[in-house]
Formats: structure tokens, sequence, C-alpha cells
């Protein structure tokens, strides 16, 4: 998914074009005391008049200028960035942060660390050189990971960031045919800790697979895993976070394994479940490939009509009737953190039972 990149020009070819066509400003013209410079050959249309003077172009002044409206521009630039706010997510799948986890494809980066402690002791015995390959992945993996995510965090502080996918649930899978998570992968989650608190936001992952599990499956499936985020958001409230991560899933049109458009019971299902569990919203992803011919876009057009579309009417019209009615949710205090917006179109956050209005926001984010 690189972009292209733009042909690259001759610097040297543009530089003589410019020379040719544009007359050059001698340094000496620019020396009223240099006789030699205030006079020059007359051309043929000069001969006979006095020469004018040519107004003198103040490269110093010019350069200065530049300089300092590149400075202002970046300066409100960076701080305007600063301001932004919504889902900063980072897609990272190449690797997992938890040895054990590092299975299938890859389990390469095992292998290879593994070689790696071997080379540096030779003499070790196997289960040395695998505690010591596993304490030393996890490690570098830790402070890949959170560096990477504080840095995002600081360029956009307003902005829920999280990492795709997590948190790990693995359900329905070889190893675990089953609804829950297995305690395994709850406890690697626990350990995982360090990441899921310095996150904002969560985002799993809810692709549904069509010829693996039936329609029944499936939405044991998403249960699952909304389980499992719920668990951990709870696990961060009693840990005494100030803001619980906000919760938004990731779900796809299209079935993971077959790319067929997902039935309209599946489509509900897959956005009603997160409502219903609480989440924030959800994001609908999409690719490039699925509109990259004129009948993929004509098929999906259709698909948004028909079934998307009013799937999410359906979703909105029930959370509406569901505001209205006091419930218990299943994401603790995650609706008290909702952003509404009022008459004026300034924006409040609801923290704690506590209103915090627009203009404590913008006295908060002027100390920054």
């Amino acid at each position: 998914m690189s972009p292209e990149q733009p042909p690259i020009s001759n610097p040297a070819a543009g530089a003589d074009e410019q020379t040719q066509n544009e007359p050059s400003i001698s340094t000496a013209a620019a020396d009223p005391s240099n006789p030699a410079s205030s006079t020059s050959a007359p051309g043929p249309r000069e001969s006979g008049q006095a020469k004018e003077k040519k107004p003198v172009l103040k490269r110093k002044y010019c350069s200065s200028c530049s300089t300092s409206l590149k400075r202002k521009t970046s300066t409100t630039c960076s701080k305007c960035e600063r301001l932004i706010f919504g889902l900063g997510v980072l897609d990272f799948e190449h690797w997992r942060p938890m040895w054990d986890q590092n299975w299938g494809g890859l389990n390469v980066y095992r292998t290879y660390s593994r070689s790696l402690e071997r080379r540096k002791h030779p003499f070790w015995l196997n289960y040395m050189i695998e505690n010591e390959a596993t304490n030393r992945y996890e490690m570098m993996a830790k402070a890949f990971l959170l560096s990477t995510l504080k840095l995002a965090k600081r360029l956009r502080p307003d902005a829920s960031w999280g990492y795709y996918g997590y948190p790990f649930c693995f359900n329905f899978t070889p190893n675990n045919y089953r609804e829950t998570c297995s305690t395994q992968v709850q406890q690697d989650n626990d350990n995982t800790g360090w990441l899921f608190d310095e996150m904002t936001a969560y985002y799993p992952s809810l692709y549904l697979r069509e010829r693996e599990l039936t329609a029944y499956q499936r939405k044991r499936f998403v249960r699952g895993r909304l389980a499992e985020t719920t668990r951990l958001v709870d696990v961060r409230i009693r840990n005494g976070t100030a803001r619980p991560p906000l919760v938004f899933p990731y779900v796809w049109f299209k079935y993971h394994d077959t790319r067929n458009f997902m039935t309209p019971e599946d489509m509900l299902h897959v956005l009603s479940a997160p409502a219903q569990a609480g989440a924030r919203g959800v994001v609908i992803w999409g690719a490039s490939r699925d509109v990259n011919s004129r009948e993929k876009c004509e098929a999906l057009v259709d698909y948004v009509d028909k079934v998307l579309g009013p799937a999410v009417q359906q979703v909105k019209a029930g959370g509406a009737r569901r505001r209205r009615q006091p419930r218990v949710h299943h994401f603790p205090k995650i609706e008290m953190n909702r952003l509404l917006e009022d008459e004026k179109s300034c924006f409040h956050y609801l923290l704690s039972n506590k209103i915090q209005t627009c203009q404590d926001v913008k006295e908060a984010r002027r100390s920054r």
C-alpha cells in the first residue's frame, strides 16, 4: 500500500532552464559605490538614452521572510494537530508481544530468537536457551510497543489510541473451538496489562468466517470476543483508571474467508452486539480491492442501500430507545464518558458525573 513515488526531476536541468529564461542578478549591481557596476554596455534600443536603474532584489530579506513564514506556519500546524481528536489505530500484525502467541507463520521470530541466544551461549542447555530467548523477546517487544504508543499519544494527545486486534481471544480456533477465550489467553492478556493500561481505546477484531462457522457459531464468536474486552475494561476500572478505555470493534461487510458479502442477519448482529455491550461505536473496515472495478463499486452501493444502511439505522434507533430507558451497561462508566453536543454546538464531557464545560476544556488545552 505504499504510495506511488512522483517522478524525480533533474535539479541541474531545472537550473539551466531558469538561467536561460530569467535574467541573472549580479551581486556587483547591488553596490552603488562601484562605478563599474552602475554602467553596462547599452543594448540596441538603449543607445543614446540614459540607462534606467533597475530595482535591486534583496535576497537576504526574501530569505528571512520565507524562513519566518515557514516557522510560523509550522508552529501553527503543530498546535492545531495537537487538538485533533478521533480514533488513532496502530495496525501492527507482524508479531505479538507474548512469546507463546507467535505460532504459525509468526513462529519464525521464535526460531530466530533461539538461534541468537544459541550463538551467544553455545554451551547452554535447551531449556536455558528457551528461557533466555523468551525473556529477551518479550522485554524488547514491550519496549517497542510501548514507545510507539507513547509517541503517538504525545503527538496527538486528544485522540483515542490503541492497537488493532487487541485484546486477543483466539476463540473458535483449532486449539479452542469454544465461545470464550481460553484461560491461557486470558492470563496472557492480564500479563499484557502494561499495554492495555497505556491504551485509551480497544479495537478488537470481529471479522467473521463463512465456511468454518455456522450462523449460530458466528454469534457466539462475536459474543466471546466482546466478553473478553468487557473483562479487561472492568480490570482497568477496578484499578482506578481515571478514564476507562473506549471500545471500537473492527467489523467488515464481507466474510474474511470467502470475501462474500455478509448476510443481513450477520451484518445486523455484528453491529448490534457491540452497541448492546456498551461500545462507543464500530470501525467498518474496507480496502481498495473492494472497489477496484465498476462491478465491485455497483455491488457495494447496492449492498449499502439494501443491507448495511438499514442495519445501521436499526441499531441507531435501538440505541436511542435504550438511552431513554435506564439500564445496566456491560461496559461500566463508558456511557458516562460519552461526548455530547448541546444546542450551541459546544462539547461537554461527562466524567464521573461531573460536567466539564467547553471553556474548561479550552483552558486545559491552552495549559499544555
